[in-house]
Formats: structure tokens, sequence, C-alpha cells
């Protein structure tokens, strides 16, 4: 008799806990990918150098399958926003120290501790910019891409490649939206 009222209570413990669980609020976030992220203008992906685990600058280097560190998740935040997680780390993509200046460069940095921009540093708004046919198909991997302009939350301006370069290495960092730059320009594929 006291195992089956034991039982039973225990069975009645993980009813109300379920029950519990399926009360809370649902979140609607969703995470898409992993992305490989290319440019236009460099046809090269956004890239985690050597799959660092640390605080580290993003560059750009040429795509090729089965890399991690070239590969990017997206997730939704508010609004349209995205926080942009690699694949390698699990650490966002942020511009330092929450500038808002010209030039910043663009670091991983555990996602939502963005420090006094409170996380909008790390939040993306994928604007787009055009349908481009092409670029070998997006490098045989995304027929008929849309091209964005991401745009920082907190700075509100847009991911770029530094100078406009197109060598593998080169750094990425967030400068003013607009123009007819194409080193603005990124689209991404599986």
């Amino acid at each position: 008799m006291k195992i089956r009222n034991l039982v039973k209570a225990i069975f009645s413990a993980s009813l109300v806990s379920t029950a519990t669980l399926v009360a809370q609020p649902q979140t609607n976030a969703i995470t898409q990918g992993p992305f490989y992220i290319v440019g236009y203008q460099s046809k090269k992906c956004v890239d985690l150098p050597r799959s660092n685990p640390a605080n580290v600058i993003i560059d750009i280097y040429t795509c090729y399958r089965g890399s991690a560190n070239l590969r990017w998740f997206l997730d939704d935040t508010t609004g349209d926003y995205k926080r942009i997680r690699s694949l390698s780390s699990n650490k966002c993509l942020t511009v330092l120290n929450a500038s808002k200046e010209k030039y910043a460069r663009v670091i991983q940095y555990p996602c939502g501790s963005g420090g006094s921009a409170g996380g909008a540093n790390a939040e993306w708004l994928p604007e787009r910019v055009s349908r481009r046919l092409d670029l070998q198909s997006v490098l045989n991997g995304h027929p008929n891409p849309d091209w964005y302009q991401l745009r920082n939350r907190n700075s509100k301006m847009c991911l770029t490649v530094l100078n406009a370069r197109t060598s593998n290495n080169t750094q990425i960092m967030q400068y003013p939206c607009g123009g007819s730059q194409n080193n603005f320009v990124w689209t991404w594929f599986y």
C-alpha cells in the first residue's frame, strides 16, 4: 500500500511538473542554418579564423564545403533582426566594444552579452537590396539568391569587408550603409 501511494505521488508530481512546463510562455524564435555567408564582391565566405574559440576579429576566406568555421546560424531576436552565430564556436558576430564608429571591427563574442549595448551590437537586420543572378549560382549552392545588406541594430551601420578587398583573411568591419558598393552585399546558402 505504501509503495502504491509513493508511486501515485511521484506520478502526480511528474504530471504537475509537465503541466507547468507546458504552461510556460513559448518563444517564436527560429534558428536557420547553418549557412555559408558569401559576399557578392569578394566571392568569399564569412570566416571564423582557424575556428578560434577566442573573441577574434572575423574575416573572409575562400568558401569550401565541410568547414565549420565558415558556417553560421541565423537566430531570430526581435523584429526582423538576427544573431549570426558560429557553428564552430557558438558565438555571435558582434561589433567590437559596441562601437558606433565607422571602421569598427566585427568579432565573435558570447551571444546576448553585448555589454553597454545590451546585445544590440550582435543583432543584424537583413535588408534585401536586389536579386542578382549567377555568381556561379552562388558557388553552386543556391540558385537565384536574394542579396542583402546586414545592418547592425546598435550602430545602424552595415557589415562590410575592409577597403572592399577580396583576398583571404581580410577583416570584416562596419561602415555606413548604402551606395552602390558591392562589398556591403551578402547572401547565404546551405
